[in-house]
């Protein structure tokens, strides 16, 4: 099982980066936005709190989008019991096309609103060592861990894990279709 302080600081950090939420006077924010030939990508550090007191964890969020996929890595970078730890979560995946959307009667920002609204309720209950579900209405978001944490963690020593993400539209024909799917890969960095 994950310290709740690494849990905390990953979920603050994507509370307070991708899902713009502001946290308790928020002291560190810095975003950068590059724009290359190639691709375009979001740089985020900035400082979260583990609890209302104590903002010791250090977040970076590096992020590339396209149109319709996108990919990227979080770092937290914490000290726990005196010791600084440092923690990674890789990301990629994809929305269903504008056009298959679109005969589901929603559009990617839809897809993406719903995300974020799931993200905020769930805190750190997702994306991480815990599997996750909700239902709303039309909608349903599963987090399901691939690879069990606590057996990794034996073989190789330090935490590693696998998860998948996804979000299903109920259409007006009463069939779930899949518009969204994220994997996660997620290690201690030693």
């Amino acid at each position: 099982m994950l310290d709740n302080l690494v849990r905390q600081a990953f979920a603050n950090g994507l509370r307070k980066g991708y899902l713009g939420e502001r946290l308790w006077g928020d002291p560190l924010f810095h975003e950068h936005e590059f724009f290359e030939w190639l691709f375009k990508a979001f740089v985020i550090f900035l400082k979260v709190p583990t609890n209302r007191n104590d903002w010791n964890a250090r977040y970076a969020d590096t992020y590339l989008f396209g149109e319709q996929s996108r990919g990227g890595f979080e770092i937290v970078k914490i000290t726990i019991d005196g010791e600084e730890r440092t923690f990674m979560r890789l990301y990629a995946g994809a929305v269903l096309g504008e056009e298959s959307l679109a005969k589901l009667g929603i559009t990617a920002e839809d897809v993406i609103d719903f995300l974020k609204r799931v993200l905020l309720e769930a805190g750190d209950k997702t994306r991480l060592d815990q599997s996750y579900q909700r239902l709303d209405r039309n909608w349903q978001y599963s987090y399901q861990v691939v690879d069990d944490l606590e057996f990794d963690s034996e073989i190789f020593g330090l935490p590693l894990l696998r998860g998948s993400e996804r979000i299903l539209f109920l259409a007006s024909d009463a069939s779930w279709h899949r518009v969204l799917k994220h994997n996660f890969i997620f290690v201690e960095v030693k």
